[in-house]
């Protein structure tokens, strides 16, 4: 039994650098303590004192291997895989080494707007926007849209599951984009690091689906959004054509990303070894917190409509009814309550209607923070109805 309901601060936390009466949840990693079974063996590894150059160990490439096997039912081959420090910057290695000047990039959007900084860096970035149901609160692909961006697309770059909307892709609706990907001669870089926190409906890698798919694919795992080990930076890129491994291999090196920090082996192969129970409460827990937050919602916040939330520890919040900008309202219910939330403005895509949610915390602070979200909510209709009765008045 593990116990989520401590809050665990760590010094230099990036998203607890507030003022002391502010309530931050914004970015994405959890206020929880790492699995203890981590702990144990990042000990070990400092009881070594010796904090030298290091070579990543067959063991860790096995250790992704047989978590996939296990969790995932699917099989990984191991020379398939490379180590790298992060994602992003893998991404980044890619589009500079793998891309030219002419080449163009395709993105989902609303989507995790990293994605398309890095391509804007270098590259002309094509946007295709997701369709939003509102009566099923769930997203879908334009198919007709993003098939039209992809026969101009060089590589494009997929979440799976996709962030920030917490949306599952389908085996279908994944085998379409690698049959579009060899029609039209594009490479994918998937990024499938939320695929461990799912809830009711499973993720499907995209590297176990059938391996004369996969020619132009390059998929991202790490554990570091599942365990909360961010800033060990660890990551492993899974490349199925051996010519493009090669040439994925020669961008990670460029950026010397290829060597390790000394805790990033002990703790990913902890993670895929000894972790799963951790996360299976840590995934109970979130479950939880997701299904008080929409009772409180429906019952007290209706102007605020969660999204259908199949994976990650992000809510999406539909604030389309309250007629304003996200930027705005968060602004608003900073300054009144202390509570701060992601303006979905930054995702691109219908993102202005939404607030992102952090919801990976304590169950006190996700009632803490839902009191000062229904106060503001409250107080900002409260401004608008007074600024209606002044303009009927005059």
């Amino acid at each position: 039994m593990y116990n989520f309901d401590k809050v665990a601060k760590f010094q230099n936390s990036l998203k607890w650098h507030v003022n002391d009466s502010e309530l931050p949840m914004t970015l994405g990693d959890m206020d929880f303590e790492v699995a203890p079974e981590i702990i144990t063996e990042l000990h070990k590894r400092i009881e070594n004192k010796n904090f030298g150059y290091e070579y990543i160990p067959y063991e860790y490439y096995v250790s992704v291997a047989k978590w996939y096997k296990e969790m995932h039912n699917c099989t990984l081959d191991i020379s398939w895989m490379s180590f790298s420090q992060g994602v992003v910057a893998t991404l980044s290695a890619i589009i500079t080494n793998l891309m030219n000047e002419d080449s163009v990039i395709t993105v989902l959007t609303p989507g995790f707007d990293k994605f398309k900084k890095v391509g804007e860096e270098k590259q002309k970035v094509l946007v295709s926007e997701l369709i939003y149901d509102k009566e099923k609160r769930n997203y879908d692909i334009n198919w007709l849209d993003l098939e039209d961006k992809l026969k101009k697309t060089n590589l494009f770059v997929l979440c799976n599951p996709h962030s920030p909307v917490g949306k599952i892709w389908s085996q279908k609706d994944l085998e379409k984009i690698l049959k579009l990907s060899l029609k039209y001669d594009f490479k994918i870089f998937s990024d499938e690091i939320h695929g461990e926190i799912t809830f009711d409906k499973k993720y499907t890698p995209l590297f176990s689906l059938d391996e004369k798919l996969l020619k132009n694919t390059i998929i991202a795992v790490s554990p570091s959004k599942a365990f909360n080990i961010a800033g060990i930076q660890t990551a492993t890129i899974i490349t199925p054509n051996k010519e493009l491994k090669e040439q994925v291999d020669n961008a990670i090196k460029s950026f010397h990303l290829n060597e390790a920090n000394s805790l990033a082996v002990p703790a990913t192969i902890a993670a895929y070894t000894e972790g799963k129970d951790w996360l299976e409460e840590l995934k109970d827990y979130l479950r939880e917190n997701r299904n008080f937050i929409e009772r409180f919602l429906e019952h007290n916040v209706p102007d605020v409509k969660p999204s259908l939330n199949e994976a990650s520890y992000f809510l999406w919040l539909d604030i389309s009814s309250l007629n304003v900008d996200a930027q705005e309202l968060t602004e608003f219910i900073r300054k009144k309550t202390g509570l701060i939330l992601i303006a979905g403005d930054k995702f691109d895509g219908n993102g202005k209607q939404f607030l992102r949610m952090n919801i990976a915390t304590s169950t006190d602070l996700i009632e803490d923070a839902l009191r000062r979200l229904q106060r503001a909510i409250v107080l900002f209709k409260r401004k608008d109805d007074d600024l209606m009765n002044l303009i009927l008045n005059k």
